[in-house]
């Protein structure tokens, strides 16, 4: 897809609570980071934070109990994953994501 000027956008997720879907996104502040990287590379570094917004927001938003429904348009990475598995034991919720 790069080689035709195709790019997934990162950083989107979109959550369902009370049969309407919201968007959540991060917007990445690479002015405070350190890594002598490219500017590119620093945003990759910095988008995980939308699922953490979304699941974070669907804690928030929905009775105890209530699985959290996580859609993405592209795959996370296995520190996430590890991340909600924890996050899900801890507030006893099933975490389901979509991509």
């Amino acid at each position: 897809m790069d080689n035709r000027g195709i790019v997934k956008k990162p950083s989107k997720s979109w959550i369902e609570i009370k049969r309407k879907v919201k968007e959540e996104g991060y917007v990445p502040d690479t002015n405070f980071m350190l890594h002598d990287v490219e500017e590119e590379q620093k945003e990759q570094h910095l988008v995980y934070h939308s699922e953490k917004l979304v699941v974070a927001f669907g804690i928030l938003s929905t009775p105890p109990g209530t699985p959290i429904k996580v859609f993405k348009n592209l795959r996370t990475c296995v520190d996430y994953h590890i991340g909600i598995k924890y996050i899900s034991k801890i507030v006893q919720r099933k975490i389901i994501e979509k991509f």
